[in-house]
């Protein structure tokens, strides 16, 4: 099985329906690779993607919340020009559903690891 690439969630197109559908697709054969019994290389990889994921949804929070605190109170603000253009509000949001969804699938990879342990590269 083909692995999913780190940054599945930056490559074109922004989709919601289709990120979401592909990541479901990628997680099913995942989770039938661990009632098998199989954890490698699929476990060590969803740590990996899970870890990408965090870093982008905390980069973003960080980058908006310092935009936000630039901002005058009291002053005709104008418009943050490229955020839209980017598509990182649909990526956040694509992101944020997904971290919980791979969170599960290493749980369960885990708990399959502490009954048959086996090496993983």
């Amino acid at each position: 099985m083909e692995l999913l690439i780190p940054t599945w969630y930056f490559e074109f197109p922004f989709d919601y329906e289709i990120k979401l559908y592909n990541l479901l697709s990628y997680l099913r054969k995942v989770e039938d690779s661990f009632i098998k019994k199989c954890l490698s290389p699929h476990l060590l990889h969803l740590e990996r993607m899970e870890s990408e994921l965090v870093n982008f949804k905390n980069s973003y929070d960080v980058m908006i919340n310092d935009f936000n605190k630039k901002k005058y109170k009291y002053f005709k603000n104008d418009p943050i020009d490229g955020l839209d253009d980017n598509n990182l509000p649909e990526i956040y949001e694509i992101v944020d559903i997904s971290i919980p969804q791979i969170q599960s699938k290493i749980h369960m990879g885990y708990k399959i690891f502490k009954t048959t342990p086996q090496l993983l590269f």
